[in-house]
């Protein structure tokens, strides 16, 4: 996503960054900083999609800007989506949390067991979302 005036994002900017310097070099070293650059970014990308992360800040700022706003149902409405941010927020850190310990109690694993297990706490992660959405909070 590329701000209002058309810039790049700090995230592709720094993958525009690492892409130019493993052009110039054609390093080994320089191709692992681009895949990890590469793979932060698509990674990022995915849990904002999964989680619904890019509506939420949008209903953030609708809330903002429209907080002049004193009727019962938006205090009911804004309670409702600040408990629901924080849920987001709870399952997104508990699920980058459980992936970095399974990565430090791990250091051997494989690219292919990293991966899995990457894969398995982000679906975790969706089904609790997707439940979310379907269980009532208030």
């Amino acid at each position: 996503m590329s701000s209002s005036g058309g810039e790049m994002t700090n995230a592709q900017l720094f993958q525009q960054m690492a892409l130019l310097q493993w052009l110039s070099s054609q390093t080994d070293e320089d191709r692992r900083v681009l895949a990890a650059v590469t793979g932060v970014q698509v990674g990022r990308e995915l849990l904002n999609r999964i989680s619904g992360q890019h509506q939420v800040d949008a209903f953030k700022v609708l809330l903002i800007r429209d907080s002049h706003l004193h009727c019962s149902e938006c205090v009911c409405l804004f309670f409702y989506a600040l408990v629901l941010i924080l849920c987001l927020c709870f399952l997104q850190r508990e699920c980058i949390l459980g992936i970095s310990e399974f990565v430090r109690q791990n250091p051997q694993a494989s690219q292919a067991v990293i991966n899995a297990e990457v894969e398995k706490r982000v679906l975790t992660f969706a089904a609790k979302v997707k439940a979310l959405d379907a269980a009532p909070l208030l």
